[in-house]
């Protein structure tokens, strides 16, 4: 494991981190490794790009469903009078 040491920690976050490790009776140490931990799982959640559709796969209801086909269906009228 890599330790690492913090300096100049804010006082309103340092005094949040010691609430919380007090709360949940942890170690200051583990407090800040699980807050660290959350941030940045928060934080890949938040930036994880896709390249399809297929995390939507059954999440819609069929009337969600019919609505987004009824849209793509307009969506895919062509106007003749711009074609011509």
């Amino acid at each position: 494991m890599k330790t690492i040491t913090l300096r100049d920690i804010p006082k309103p976050i340092a005094d949040i981190i010691q609430e919380r490790a007090a709360r949940y009776g942890a170690s200051l140490n583990k407090t800040v490794i699980d807050l660290l931990s959350q941030a940045i799982e928060a934080g890949q959640t938040k930036r994880r790009r896709y390249h399809d559709l297929d995390h939507l796969v059954g999440t819609w209801s069929d009337e969600e469903a019919d609505a987004f086909n009824e849209v793509l269906r307009e969506q895919r009228t062509i106007d003749q009078k711009l074609w011509r």
